[in-house]
């Protein structure tokens, strides 16, 4: 009977760690695609302020969106809680 158990063992085990460790690579996938989509969605709102702002201005647009970018980067980095550890 203690063979049996240690075969059911050996077989089980090994799938159960690849499971937890499947399931930390997925939460680390949806980690990255919410940051990434966090991202273009500064971009996005970088350029139409920055390109908003220079209508308004009549002031290059380029300089306008790097400074809007910077500006809502760092309110980002700001707002987000921060991390234990």
């Amino acid at each position: 009977m203690t063979w049996c158990a240690m075969a059911f063992a050996a077989a089980s085990i090994p799938a159960q760690a690849q499971d937890s460790e499947v399931s930390k690579l997925r939460e680390e996938l949806n980690q990255l695609q919410r940051q990434l989509a966090a991202g273009y969605a500064l971009a996005a709102a970088s350029y139409a302020a920055g390109l908003m702002l220079s209508l308004a201005s009549d002031l290059p647009p380029s300089p306008l969106i790097v400074c809007v970018m910077a500006v809502l980067g760092l309110a980002a980095l700001a707002a987000r809680p921060l991390r234990g550890g």
